[in-house]
């Protein structure tokens, strides 16, 4: 069983920083606010999905229901950045870069529909998901050549919801199509502002979520 691509997937990144003072400078002279609204970023990305299901279902009449499983490559990354004043008054930027991405997908969803003139399936499925979600961040500044960079990476469990068509083809293979909405907890990290003195008195409160539309073609065989 399995799935075939290509498929769009569009994520987002969040980071937030702390507001605060850097430390080569005097009287907290930081715009902080301009330095918070560099950092709350959204990045959308393209990838491609495919992989191995598995699942049972029994029937009533003309109602379908059971629950399926599902492991999957999950390929999408995406990156962005933005730059604004370092300090007010000065003409000094700051440049702070975001990333995301995944390699997998893992879903495990209860599903019920209704059969239509003995041979179209209509579902609506939901359930758990889990992957592996990555996420970069990046600082510098052209004032005083300031630089930080940072990863980190964890599985986390979210949710998934959606929906989907099947037709039986003959010798009790099926061919369909499923849309799924997945939606993944955030993951953050602080981390300390490195500056050309040593590390700062403030840091960066780095966040970062997945939220996914995926558009797939399903190719099963009935046992």
């Amino acid at each position: 069983m399995g799935h075939v691509g290509p498929f769009d997937i569009h994520s987002g990144a969040r980071e937030f920083f702390s507001p605060g003072c850097f430390p080569p400078l005097s009287g907290c002279a930081v715009n902080t606010i301009d330095v918070q609204n560099a950092g709350a970023q959204t990045t959308h990305a393209r990838g491609f999905t495919g992989g191995a299901q598995a699942g049972y279902n029994l029937q009533s009449g003309n109602i379908v229901y059971g629950i399926e499983t599902d492991l999957q490559s999950f390929r999408a990354d995406g990156s962005s950045s933005r730059t604004v004043n370092v300090v007010s008054g000065i003409a000094g930027k700051v440049t702070v870069g975001s990333s995301i991405s995944t390699a997998w997908l893992f879903t495990l969803r209860p599903r019920a529909g209704v059969v239509v003139n003995n041979n179209w399936l209509f579902y609506v499925t939901g359930g758990l998901a889990v992957s592996e979600l990555k996420s970069g961040w990046t600082y510098a500044d052209n004032v005083f050549g300031d630089f930080n960079a940072a990863s980190f990476s964890k599985a986390e469990a979210g949710w998934t919801v959606g929906g989907g068509v099947e037709a039986m083809l003959p010798q009790n293979w099926i061919i369909g199509a499923e849309y799924l909405f997945i939606d993944f907890n955030n993951i953050s990290a602080t981390i300390p502002v490195l500056v050309s003195g040593g590390p700062g008195s403030d840091f960066f409160n780095h966040s970062a979520d997945l939220k996914s539309n995926i558009l797939r073609l399903r190719l099963s065989k009935h046992f």
